[in-house]
């Protein structure tokens, strides 16, 4: 086998070059797109090997010298696949734990490719909140707190494509980019959201966390926030189905510019009115109406913040004057 050459004492930023046969590089599966590969390329660049058009790949080497691929998995696998002893050209760079990696390996994905966002999300929850990605952890914790099951591939057919096995019944959360943008809006409306689709359709709707259902229900909770009981929404969405929701409101819908989303809020709203009394039931607003009023509750919430913020900070003043309550 060959022998790496001599590392520096003191690997900088930009790291140094060596040459790793492709049998010592391995893969971390927690944050790199293992579920995406394109076995297309990847076959494409071994029947049509070329040695001096193979760029540099990017590796980790962690603290017991193991060497972890954290950009090339493509070009690895290809020259794998043409020749199992073929030594690479890596760009080498001092590991500085797993969650450095997943934030390298993010953002040199990010830079030069276009990565789906359920491969941005896997990497992005890796890396943590001490690389700045709080939403995707929120989101994570969320999906872990009501037992959702999560892939990033589909759940509709029930058939394989590209060797990828889909789920004919339970449930799965496709829609990340939809929670992320959620989450970052109102962490506490996302949550009862999930909750209200969770305990309404559980384990037993294939569509119960699709993308218009979860934009359909936080719609409502925002915009009927004070308004609503969440028992009795509970007890209503169990009586129908996300498919039946999801129909009614492209009816609602039509050739008009309006999201189906504001349209699942509007349903939602009629299901939840069905039965009650005046004086019980939510306001009757438009589908259009909808998002101005998921905007007046983020307004609010975060007037609310700063209120709340500023009366710390003046009971601080306070009680370093000696004045506080």
């Amino acid at each position: 086998m060959a022998t790496h050459a001599a590392v520096p004492d003191n690997l900088d930023a930009l790291g140094h070059t060596e040459y790793i046969p492709v049998s010592d590089l391995n893969v971390d599966s927690r944050y790199q797109r293992v579920e995406e590969i394109d076995w297309a390329q990847v076959h494409d660049i071994a029947e049509n090997f070329n040695a001096d058009q193979l760029e540099v790949v990017t590796v980790a080497r962690r603290a017991n010298g193991s060497n972890w691929l954290v950009d090339g998995q493509h070009r690895w696998l290809g020259a794998t696949e043409h020749d199992p002893d073929f030594i690479l050209p890596a760009r080498v760079l001092q590991s500085q734990g797993l969650a450095w990696e997943a934030d390298l390996y993010t953002r040199l994905n990010s830079k030069r490719k276009n990565p789906s966002i359920a491969s941005k999300f896997k990497s992005a929850q890796v890396a943590g909140a001490r690389f700045g990605y709080e939403a995707e952890v929120g989101v994570a914790a969320l999906i872990d707190q009501y037992g959702i099951t999560y892939s990033p591939w589909g759940n509709t057919t029930g058939s394989q494509n590209a060797g990828r096995q889909f789920h004919k019944t339970a449930p799965v959360l496709v829609a990340i980019g939809t929670l992320i943008k959620q989450y970052n809006w109102s962490p506490e409306l996302l949550a009862e959201s999930l909750g209200q689709i969770k305990d309404a359709w559980g384990d037993t709707e294939i569509q119960a966390y699709d993308r218009a259902i979860l934009q359909g229900v936080f719609m409502f909770c925002a915009a009927h926030w004070d308004e609503f009981d969440p028992g009795v929404l509970t007890n209503k969405l169990r009586r129908t189905t996300p498919a039946s929701v999801i129909e009614d409101a492209k009816v609602i819908k039509g050739g008009s510019a309006r999201s189906v989303g504001a349209c699942v809020a509007r349903i939602v709203a009629e299901w939840y009115n069905r039965g009650r009394q005046e004086k019980d039931r939510v306001r009757d607003i438009s589908p259009t109406q909808y998002s101005y009023a998921v905007n007046a509750f983020l307004v609010k919430e975060r007037n609310a913040a700063m209120d709340d913020d500023a009366k710390a900070k003046r009971n601080a003043n306070l009680k370093n004057n000696g004045r506080a309550n």
